[in-house]
């Protein structure tokens, strides 16, 4: 920035706040037709309907923030498959640390057991994926897939890499680090046949090759292309060996043998026969008052018992708390960036974001060269939110929104003036991580206030009948949004409907053509000087909805990888729900924004997403059957969803030659086939 070192730092705060208030918004370096899903989470994204988990809303929920606000640590973890994480250790760094964590798992588990259900195959891969993302709540961590397809058992890495490829498994990684751009990713394994499984030791020897690619422009340039840049973590560590090595080697559990004990450390090309030592050691078993004193490996024990496709109801990692005590994990160091020796040659650390500075103010590293001159702004953001820590009472959330209130007038500056390239002219690479950071903290500090004002928001379609929550052909949509605040001082400006991520015309808006406003001061389920408002949304869809399905198939279960329908969803756990209702407020000059999915309209807990159905769906009963060749006629049944009253559709059976068919009793008869 060209007027960086000529100002102090009062005066450049000045600036930054004055250009808060003249510059207009600008888009995310990722727009949402670039990244729908939000991977890259730069903005502000809708609460998950399933995430009922009481720490996750209301004071717990600000507390938590709080501990984030101030540190700028971000953790990424490679595994293979739903149940490989290393769910003490997320639930340390995320709610402990206050870390921005992530887990990238390569597949969805379809070639897995089934403890629960009849389903396998892809279907099984839904129901696994589901399963983590209700694990993932308990450790507060943000979720990523892989495009491949776990195909059951390998024996060998050899054989992993021979169904999926080494680049398609690099290309998912490389995407995904650059996209979240943690500052350290880590492995559960090493990718040698002490992991046993092969997929296992893929995922650890990607985590390694990935740490030195996604820094690298000549890596996947595609990806560049497509809006992301380079990123290179400063550390990968990966978890010690916990297969068993002794005199006789390493024992490989996936062929019951032995195998000479070889470890290879695939950033520095490495390779040695002596078990990696211990670099750092995580304490999994501390304890931590919000947790209800509960250990970080027992609160993610809990959220890993969920998992019951694999563990059913009960054993270890199952419902249970799990004992109390000490559970320490440890990790070793395979690369770094901080100029530090080789993880066999270097001491034990604190902590795996030892040597990064992780503060808040620590932003300012991003960019070198004037970093004494970014820090000042910083520190004082940093200073507001320490001091709505302090005056943190969960009785009395209220009490630290002016210093967050402050702490966003601050970043927002900050984030205008990054953005105004008349006054910017830092490296383009150095302005867009500085403005990936603090668009995080934009989005954690948005999120800070609306829960310091005791603020939320639901919407559900206003469509009632046997078909509500389905949407097909319908032109006119009508969805009813309930808003909530602790307090009048929040002015709602106004609300819109998104489809599939993109805005449309809506029919109504606050302080216009609302159906229904009310204002509550006091009473025995409002605070004082609450407000709610219910409004009645109205939008026109001018161009067909595709229904909701998985972005991901493939056309047989012996494709080991799925295709994607849309690109831009690569990597991301699922298909967004096509409904969200958006509302923008004005906090005493302060743009906040809100957002929630829009549910269907019954009543069922937790609350299920308004979809998008075809005009007409069919299945077959039975999918597949054997016929005796004695037989002369079998029974065929198809069940028929048809949402729309006006549909009338008639329904015609492809057979071979000299097949014929009689529907008796049908409710839509099926014309007669033509003459042959």
């Amino acid at each position: 920035m060209r007027f960086l070192p000529h100002r102090s730092p009062a005066s450049l705060l000045a600036i930054l706040l004055a250009a808060f208030l003249a510059a207009p918004a600008q888009q995310p370096a990722l727009s949402p037709l670039q990244d729908p899903a939000n991977l890259a989470g730069e903005r502000v994204s809708p609460q998950d309907l399933a995430d009922t988990l009481p720490i996750n809303h209301g004071a717990p929920a600000l507390q938590q923030l709080l501990r984030k606000l101030r540190t700028r640590a971000s953790f990424m973890l490679i595994v293979a498959h739903p149940d490989d994480e290393d769910n003490g250790m997320l639930t340390y760094l995320s709610r402990g640390q206050g870390a921005r964590v992530a887990t990238f798992t390569l597949n969805r588990g379809e070639g897995g057991q089934n403890l629960m259900s009849a389903d396998f195959e892809d279907a099984l891969g839904l129901i696994r994926t589901q399963e983590l993302l209700a694990a993932d709540r308990y450790m507060a961590v943000d979720q990523f897939f892989g495009t491949e397809v776990d195909f059951g058992f390998s024996k060998t890495k050899e054989e992993a890499f021979s169904k999926w490829t080494h680049d398609r498994v690099l290309y998912d990684a490389v995407r995904v680090i650059r996209l979240y751009r943690p500052l350290v990713i880590a492995a559960v394994f090493i990718g040698e046949p002490s992991d046993g499984h092969g997929q296992h030791q893929v995922s650890g020897q990607i985590a390694q090759e990935a740490f030195k690619a996604a820094g690298d422009p000549t890596v996947f340039p595609d990806q560049i292309a497509q809006g992301l840049q380079p990123w290179q973590p400063l550390k990968v560590y990966a978890r010690s060996p916990f297969g068993r090595i002794d005199a006789q080697g390493m024992y490989d559990y996936a062929t019951s043998q032995y195998v000479p004990a070889r470890f290879t450390n695939y950033v520095t090309g490495k390779v040695t026969d002596t078990v990696p030592k211990a670099n750092v050691v995580i304490p999994e078993g501390d304890t931590d008052p919000l947790l209800d004193g509960r250990s970080y490996a027992q609160f993610g024990r809990e959220g890993r018992g969920l998992q019951r496709s694999q563990i059913g109801g009960g054993g270890s990692g199952g419902g249970q708390f799990g004992r109390a005590g000490r559970v320490d994990v440890s990790y070793h160091r395979y690369g770094s960036r901080l100029n530090q020796p080789d993880g066999d040659d270097s001491g034990l650390e604190s902590s795996v974001f030892d040597g990064i500075d992780t503060t808040l103010p620590g932003i300012a590293t991003l960019a070198p060269e004037v970093s004494d001159k970014l820090r000042p702004i910083l520190e004082k953001i940093d200073q507001q939110i320490a001091e709505a820590q302090r005056l943190f009472d969960p009785a009395k959330t209220e009490l630290t929104a002016p210093p967050l209130r402050e702490a966003l007038k601050g970043v927002d500056g900050f984030i205008h003036e990054l953005e105004n390239q008349s006054i910017n002219d830092l490296p383009p690479a150095e302005s867009f991580n500085l403005l990936h950071e603090l668009r995080i903290k934009r989005v954690q500090l948005n999120n800070a206030l609306l829960l310091a004002h005791g603020i939320t928001l639901t919407a559900a379609l206003a469509n009632t009948g046997p078909t509500q929550g389905l949407l097909s052909t319908q032109k006119k949509i009508e969805v009813k949004t309930h808003y909530s605040s602790g307090t009048n001082s929040v002015e709602p400006v106004s609300t819109e409907l998104q489809f599939l991520g993109r805005s449309t015309k809506t029919g109504s808006s606050l302080g216009a053509s609302r159906s229904k406003a009310e204002t509550k001061s006091g009473g025995p389920n409002q605070p004082p000087h609450g407000v709610v408002i219910e409004d009645t949304l109205r939008a026109v869809v001018n161009t067909e909805l595709p229904p909701t399905r998985p972005y991901f198939s493939r056309p047989n279960t012996e494709q080991p990888y799925y295709d994607i329908a849309d690109p831009t969803l690569r990597n991301a756990p699922a298909t967004p729900a096509p409904l969200t209702a958006s509302m923008t407020l004005n906090d005493s000059g302060v743009p906040l924004t809100l957002a929630a999915i829009v549910a269907d309209p019954s009543d069922s807990q937790p609350r299920q997403p308004a979809v998008v159905v075809p005009p007409v769906s069919v299945s077959l009963v039975v999918r597949a059957a054997v016929v005796p060749l004695a037989s002369q006629t079998f029974a065929l049944s198809y069940s028929a969803t048809n949402p729309e009253p006006d549909v009338a559709p008639q329904f015609r059976l492809e057979l071979p030659p000299l097949w014929f068919y009689t529907l008796p009793q049908a409710a839509n008869p099926i014309p007669a086939p033509p003459p042959a």
